[in-house]
C-alpha cells in the first residue's frame, strides 16, 4: 500500500478494522493485517533499538507483510534480547511464540525475505495523502450587521483540502496543505437583495518544512502554529519560522513571520508569536500565548499586542476550554475594545 487516503466529510467519518490475535494459518504466507497485535509489538521494539528490519532501515508499521516476513523481523529481535528489558524480553518471547513455525523455516535462512523487505522499503512512497471536506451556514459573517437590522448577511461556504506529508531526509518532514473554498447562495451586505456566488483559487495555505533533534523541533516557510487555546490564533498560516523544545510537561514555542499569508491583504505584517503550555494534570494543561505585529496596524484593524491565558481540562466525557485575552498596544484608539474571553464544552 503506497498511499493511505482518508476523506473527512462533515464532522468525522471513520473505518476502522478490529484487531485480532491469529494462529498461525494453514497458509504460512497469509498476509498479516495491519492492525495485528504484532505490529504494535515490534514497533516497540523499533523503538528500543531492537529490530533492524527492511534492508537495514526500520521497521514501518504501515506495510503490510507475510507471515514469514514478520517472523525475519523477530528473529532478529531475538539476536538481540540480551539488550532488551524486562518488558522487551516478555514481548519478543510473545512474538517467538505467535511465529514459531514460521521461525522453524526461515531462522538461518531468511536471504529471500530479507530481499523482499529491501525492496518493500525501496519501493515504499515516502508521501501520505488525507483530506477532508466541510460544508457550514453562516449568518452575519462580515459582522456588518447592526441591531436595527432585519436581517444578517449568510452564505454557505464550502471547503475541500488535501494534506501532504512527506519524510525528505532523517527527522526532516515535509508537510504541505492545498485549500480550496467556495462561497454559494451568498448575501453580501445586509441591503443585498440577490444571492452571488465566489469560488477562490486554490492555494497552498501550509508548505511547511519541520526538522527534529532531540527536544527541539524547527519549522520553516508556510505554517501553521496555534497559540494558547486559539483566541489569538487558531492554526492560520504564517510565512516564518518557529521554534519549540518540549521540556516534557511544558512546552515553549517562539517564532517570527508575516501574518499577510493568513489576512490575505497584500500588505506585509511581520509579527512576534510566543506560546508556553504546561502539563498541570494527566488531562489538563494551562496555556500562555503571545502575538505582539511589529509592522503597523492589521489591515482594516489595529495594532496588536496581545496576550492570551487559558486552560484546557479533560474529565470524563467532556472537554472543558476557556481563554482571556488582553490587547495591551499602545496604539490602540481610545473606543477600541481591548479584552475578550470565550469558553466552550464538548
Amino acid at each position: 500500500m503506497n498511499k493511505k487516503i482518508a476523506f473527512t466529510l462533515g464532522t468525522v467519518f471513520s473505518l476502522s478494522v478490529a484487531s485480532t490475535v491469529l494462529a498461525a494459518p494453514a497458509n504460512l504466507f497469509a498476509v498479516i493485517p495491519e492492525h495485528h497485535w504484532s505490529y504494535s509489538a515490534i514497533g516497540d521494539l523499533a523503538k528500543a533499538g531492537l529490530v533492524n528490519g527492511f534492508g537495514g532501515g526500520t521497521y514501518h508499521e504501515d506495510v503490510i507483510l507475510t507471515r514469514c516476513e514478520m517472523a525475519a523481523i523477530v528473529a532478529k529481535a531475538m539476536a538481540k534480547s540480551d539488550k532488551a528489558d524486562a518488558a522487551g524480553k516478555a514481548t519478543i518471547e510473545k512474538l517467538k511464540a505467535e511465529f514459531s513455525p514460521e521461525l522453524n523455516m526461515t531462522m538461518g535462512n531468511d536471504t529471500k525475505v530479507d530481499s523482499r523487505l529491501e525492496k518493500l522499503e525501496k519501493n515504499k512512497s515516502t508521501i501520505k495523502m488525507t483530506g477532508d471536506a466541510r460544508i457550514r451556514y453562516q449568518t452575519n459573517w462580515n459582522q456588518g450587521a447592526k441591531n436595527t437590522d432585519n436581517k444578517n448577511t449568510t452564505r454557505m461556504q464550502e471547503r475541500v483540502r488535501l494534506n501532504l506529508t512527506s519524510d525528505i531526509a532523517e527527522n526532516l518532514t515535509l508537510f504541505g496543505r492545498l485549500n480550496a473554498t467556495n462561497d454559494s447562495n451568498k448575501y453580501g451586505l445586509v441591503s443585498d437583495t440577490s444571492k452571488a456566488s465566489k469560488s477562490g483559487n486554490p492555494t497552498f495555505d501550509r508548505a511547511e518544512l519541520q526538522w527534529k533533534n532531540k527536544q527541539m523541533t524547527y519549522s520553516f516557510g508556510r505554517f501553521l502554529p496555534s497559540l494558547g487555546q486559539g483566541i489569538i490564533w487558531d492554526y492560520n498560516s504564517i510565512d516564518g519560522a518557529m521554534a519549540t523544545y518540549d521540556f516534557g510537561g511544558v512546552q515553549f514555542s517562539s517564532g517570527y513571520g508575516d501574518l499577510a499569508a493568513y489576512t490575505a491583504s497584500g500588505k506585509t505584517t511581520n509579527a512576534f508569536i510566543a506560546n508556553l503550555k504546561v502539563n498541570v494534570a494527566q488531562n489538563a494543561n494551562i496555556t500562555i500565548g503571545h502575538l505582539n505585529a511589529m509592522t503597523n496596524a492589521v489591515a482594516g484593524g489595529y495594532n496588536f499586542e496581545q496576550t492570551a491565558y487559558g486552560f484546557n481540562a479533560k474529565t470524563g466525557d467532556f472537554t472543558v476550554n476557556g481563554e482571556y485575552v488582553k490587547n495591551d498596544d499602545n496604539k490602540l484608539p481610545t473606543n477600541a475594545q481591548d479584552h475578550g474571553y470565550w469558553g466552550r464544552v464538548l
